[in-house]
């Protein structure tokens, strides 16, 4: 995302080289939170310190980590006693253990539906958990992001990011200064020619 914003970064200094009529005021970029020159404000929201310090997030991380953990003991343990089973399958079979060829054969099948169970068991345990955290994202994006309305009701910040370790995103911008429709221009400008 970083390289997306240079390159956005990029491609609006060269607009602004092109004679074109921009339909947006060129801004002037601030960060004290003042916007009343009719500059950018700019504030950044670092993401690290939300997951690592807002309850919700820390809370329900654990929940999905310790769900995680006893789905992978739980699986661990059945797959295990499975191979215990087959193993000993195995050694009865080389040894001639089985009454007959057709009891081997149904231990056999019996073994593999275990199996085939056990698999299914993990990909709908897998699945369920994949959803879990899905809506854990979509509630905590939907928290981080109504909070950061009301935080900007006022609409004192023009931009708003989002930081994180090697990250930086837009939250928030202040449709006056979208400049989409003059990039657009542009590039279809260029393209004719």
């Amino acid at each position: 995302m970083f390289t997306a914003l240079v390159t956005a970064a990029t491609l609006f200094a060269s607009c602004n080289k092109v004679e074109t009529t921009p339909t947006t005021q060129q801004p002037v970029v601030q960060s004290n939170g003042d916007s009343s020159n009719g500059g950018i404000t700019i504030a950044v929201v670092n993401t690290d310190s939300i997951m690592n310090n807002y309850r919700f997030a820390v809370v329900k991380n654990e929940e999905l980590m310790t769900e995680m953990e006893n789905a992978r003991l739980e699986l661990s343990t059945k797959s295990r006693a499975l191979e215990n089973k087959m193993v000993e399958f195995q050694n009865k079979y080389e040894n001639n253990a089985f009454l007959s060829q057709d009891r081997a054969r149904q231990e056999a099948e019996r073994l593999q539906k275990e199996e085939e169970a056990l698999q299914t068991q993990y990909n709908k345990l897998s699945e369920t958990l994949q959803e879990k955290q899905l809506l854990f994202s979509k509630q905590l994006e939907d928290s981080v992001m109504n909070a950061i309305n009301m935080y900007n009701a006022d609409g004192r910040y023009s931009l708003i990011l989002s930081k994180s370790q090697l990250d930086v995103n837009i939250l928030y911008y202040s449709p006056s200064y979208d400049i989409t429709n003059d990039i657009i221009k542009l590039l279809n400008d260029r393209y004719k020619e």
